[in-house]
């Protein structure tokens, strides 16, 4: 028995690993991702934000009230994230290309189909569930792919892509209210859906991040035997023990990588490249991964039945713990404890390997629910998270701010309506501000976290939550259109540096491995704040027959959101002192 257990010890510690990953380019094609994201964006806001023009016609059209014609808008919102976690299983299990494809065919179908609706119960189908849903397919290849094609360079590429939104918030609603002006209300319909069959194009060119086999040189000295003291050293806490990460399995010390290859040289990003690494591989990174162990027949049926057309074996996305990520590597422990010149553990400490029944059905002909999605589905929908005191608050302060920042969008134009001596088509220009402050709110905050990663991400985001509290409050004294004007620049700047930055709250607060799970969680809870509350700002106008009710209901939301948040660094360090006590 002794001698069985020294051939198997002997055995395990000379077989040779392999591990598939992949390493952002940071150029080259990421930046045609990048553009895909900027008109997913342009597009997906744009139209969200024109629903303010049309909320009243349907009312009038379908004979209803205007709480339920803004439950119709406010379906779509909330759907677009509800499906979030489900999305993104499904990006995981068949790439963001044919997701964003099917969300183009459904939001254009539900949109385009709209137009023929004669009451509510149709118009809440087509426009708010259907068009909702492929809203949702829609929003996560738009913005998750820019962070799977980006490392060094991600703050900038992301906060130029989310930039787009903005322009999306400038041009569809003024283009929306001339097109209504000349044929009809209802021709809105018809051309947002056109525009969101541009989703099919963008799907057409989101390729996917092609992976790299690592595979070490046979030889004593290149074989990989996992290093208990260096798998502790640099271990990212998985959701669970059975689903590790990379850099668990693979340790940094005995993975090393030669920059001097041809073939790795290829596929390297310029940040991964050092200078005078000699060191040796053999990496095979262009052929189509895993395809020998596969039959013939499931390469056959792949090609027809999209049941089975899965990704190509290392093109999962969600099985990094960075994809939703939108700060500087360089701000990361992960990074900071790294040697630097091995900044490949970096891709490997955020990427988690497949588990064996992942592989498994790999080489099956067709499986029903794979791991691939169920593990993604566990991660983001993992409601334990609610235990952490420091998530909980933030997930109070997001919910109350995405539902009071969504107010002002829909009501701004009706509140100045009340000016007097109000210049002519000055008000269809309010929106279209916030889309610019939007603008360059993202921008800026994507320059801002390129040249600074350390940023104080916190007391930013504390510092504009307060400034669109106070803006909003502001309104409701000041009836004049310069203020207004100021107002929606101001809010617009505001909102959209606050989106920009507070994934990074959840990192500081947390950790980059429960990042997917908050953000999942957060998606949920987002949505419940998108149903909830324009229904009940419109009731609110309806009870007080006043615009001045929304306002200070918006402002309480905000302002809320703000104590909560406010809270945050109080209990994190209540928490700490516990630990140091026990």
């Amino acid at each position: 028995e002794v001698i069985e257990c020294v051939k198997q010890f002997y055995l395990m510690a000379s077989r040779i690993y392999e591990v598939y990953i992949t390493i952002p380019p940071d150029g080259g094609y990421s930046w045609v991702i990048a553009a895909i994201s900027f008109f997913g964006y342009a597009i997906a806001d744009g139209i969200g934000s024109s629903f303010y023009l049309y909320r009243k016609r349907i009312s009038q059209d379908l004979g209803i009230s205007t709480p339920m014609s803004a439950a119709i808008g406010s379906t779509y919102s909330s759907l677009c994230l509800f499906t979030g976690p489900i999305v993104s299983s499904l990006c995981n299990l068949y790439g963001f290309r044919w997701i964003l494809i099917t969300g183009g065919i459904l939001t254009s179908s539900g949109m385009g189909l709209a137009y023929f609706c004669k009451n509510f119960p149709t118009m809440l189908l087509l426009f708010g569930i259907i068009t909702g849903i492929g809203g949702g397919c829609a929003l996560i290849p738009i913005t998750a792919p820019v962070g799977y094609w980006f490392d060094k360079k991600r703050p900038i590429a992301l906060g130029g892509s989310s930039a787009g939104s903005g322009i999306g918030m400038l041009v569809v609603p003024y283009t929306t209210h001339k097109i209504m002006d000349m044929y009809g209300w209802k021709s809105a319909f018809i051309y947002h859906s056109a525009l969101f069959s541009l989703y099919i194009v963008l799907g057409i060119f989101l390729i996917s991040l092609p992976p790299m086999l690592l595979k070490p040189e046979d030889t004593t000295q290149s074989r990989l035997i996992p290093q208990v003291g260096e798998a502790h050293r640099k271990k990212i806490k998985a959701h669970n023990k059975y689903h590790k990460a990379a850099s668990e399995i693979f340790p940094s010390s005995v993975l090393q990588i030669s920059a001097t290859d041809p073939m790795f040289y290829a596929s390297m990003s310029r940040s991964f490249r050092e200078k005078g690494n000699t060191e040796r591989y053999r990496i095979l990174s262009r052929p189509t991964l895993r395809q020998n162990s596969a039959t013939s027949s499931f390469h056959i049926v792949n090609k027809i039945c999209i049941c089975c057309k899965k990704q190509e074996f290392g093109h999962r996305p969600m099985y990094k713990t960075d994809i939703f990520y939108q700060g500087s590597v360089f701000r990361l422990k992960e990074v900071k404890t790294l040697q630097a010149e091995k900044a490949i553990d970096y891709a490997m400490s955020v990427s988690k390997l497949p588990t064996k029944k992942d592989i498994h059905e790999e080489e099956m002909l067709c499986v029903c629910c794979p791991e691939a999605l169920r593990r993604t589905w566990n991660t983001m929908i993992d409601f334990s998270i609610m235990k952490e005191c420091c998530f909980v608050l933030f997930l109070l302060s997001n919910s109350f701010f995405t539902m009071g920042s969504s107010l002002p969008v829909l009501y701004i134009n009706s509140k100045a309506r009340s000016i007097r001596d109000l210049p002519r088509n000055a008000v269809e220009w309010l929106v279209p501000s916030i889309g610019i402050g939007t603008f360059f709110g993202r921008l800026l905050a994507g320059i801002l976290l390129q040249v600074f990663p350390e940023l104080h991400a916190y007391h930013i985001c504390l510092g504009v939550n307060l400034a669109v509290v106070l803006l909003t409050f502001g309104i409701i004294y000041f009836d004049n259109i310069y203020y207004y004007f100021l107002y929606t620049s101001f809010f617009g700047m505001c909102f959209g540096v606050f989106t920009s930055i507070r994934s990074l709250i959840l990192v500081d607060y947390l950790g980059l491995e429960k990042l997917t799970t908050a953000t999942g969680v957060s998606f949920a809870f987002g949505g419940l704040a998108l149903l909830l509350g324009p229904p009940f700002a419109d009731f609110l106008k309806h009870l007080f027959d006043s615009n001045k009710p929304i306002f200070y209901f918006a402002g309480g939301l905000m302002s809320v959101s703000m104590v909560f948040l406010s809270l945050l660094p109080l209990v994190k360090e209540r928490a700490r002192k516990e630990v140091e006590n026990i």
